[in-house]
C-alpha cells in the first residue's frame, strides 16, 4: 500500500534527521523545508559535498556528472536503491531558498554546466543560475 510506503518514508527521514545529522552538526544545521519525500537543510561546514560522501552509507550518490566539479563524489554502487538520499540537484548547487509552506518554495541555484545543447551557444551569466 502506498500509505505504509509514504510512512516509512517518514521514519527514514526522521531517522535520520535526528539520529545522523543532528548529532553531527548540532546547532551548526537548520531544516529549511521538508516535503513528503525530500527535505532542504543549510547547514556550517567546510565541504557540505564532502560530508554527504561521508555519509554515503546513506546516500545515492550516482546522480553526480563526472564532468563537473562534483563529480569527484560520484559514487555509482547504491544506484537507485530504496531508502537512500540523493541529491534531487545533482548538476546544481543550492545558494537561496525561500519556503512558505510544503509544495510552496523557491529555489536560486548555480549551474555546474550550461543547459543549452547548442554547439555554438556561448556562456555567459545568464547560464550560471536556474531558479526551481
Amino acid at each position: 500500500s502506498s500509505g505504509i510506503n509514504a510512512e516509512y518514508g517518514k521514519y527514514i527521514m526522521a531517522d535520520m534527521w535526528y539520529n545522523v545529522l543532528k548529532p553531527r552538526y548540532g546547532n551548526k544545521i537548520k531544516l529549511i523545508l521538508s516535503d513528503t519525500d525530500s527535505f532542504v537543510y543549510g547547514v556550517e561546514t567546510a565541504n557540505g559535498y564532502q560530508d554527504l560522501y561521508d555519509l554515503r552509507k546513506y546516500m545515492d550518490l550516482s546522480g553526480y556528472d563526472a564532468i563537473t566539479v562534483l563529480g569527484q563524489f560520484k559514487d555509482t554502487s547504491k544506484r537507485k536503491v530504496p531508502g537512500l538520499f540523493s541529491d534531487e540537484k545533482p548538476e546544481e548547487i543550492i545558494m537561496e531558498a525561500i519556503a512558505l509552506k510544503p509544495k510552496m518554495y523557491s529555489l536560486k541555484t548555480q549551474l555546474l554546466k550550461c543547459k543549452n545543447k547548442d554547439p555554438e551557444h556561448m556562456c555567459d551569466e545568464t547560464c550560471k543560475y536556474g531558479n526551481t
